[in-house]
């Protein structure tokens, strides 16, 4: 056979060495409900829970008040575990579900000092 014929076959090989190491390298998927993640599950359906900043939550003397213009009553929010606001939409919604048998939204508050 050709050198030609060999260095085409020897490049083929090389390249899909190459390809083979770089799709090693790659980094594994985030996965939501792995270590970490503390959203429960009726709120949050891998993607419709998210971090606020300070700036979209104003304490009120009646609840938080949010940035969209929700009222959030002071005893309807759940803990937040890594201190720091969070919410989960559904259809630009905040979504809501069912804890103990009450409907309470899918907001999450740093503790409050009373």
């Amino acid at each position: 056979m050709s050198r030609i014929f060999w260095a085409v076959v020897l490049g083929i090989f090389a390249i899909a060495a190459v390809v083979a190491l770089a799709r090693g390298q790659e980094a594994p998927p985030i996965d939501h409900y792995g270590p970490g993640h503390w959203y429960p599950e009726d709120c949050c359906s891998r993607v419709d829970c998210r971090p606020l900043s300070d700036s979209e939550v104003q304490l009120e003397s009646t609840g938080f008040l949010l940035s969209d213009g929700a009222l959030i009553v002071y005893g309807e929010e759940r803990e937040s575990l890594d201190g720091k606001y969070h919410r989960c939409d559904y259809s630009g919604k905040l979504r809501t579900s069912t804890v103990n048998g009450v409907q309470r939204p899918c907001f999450f508050a740093p503790g409050r000092e009373s």
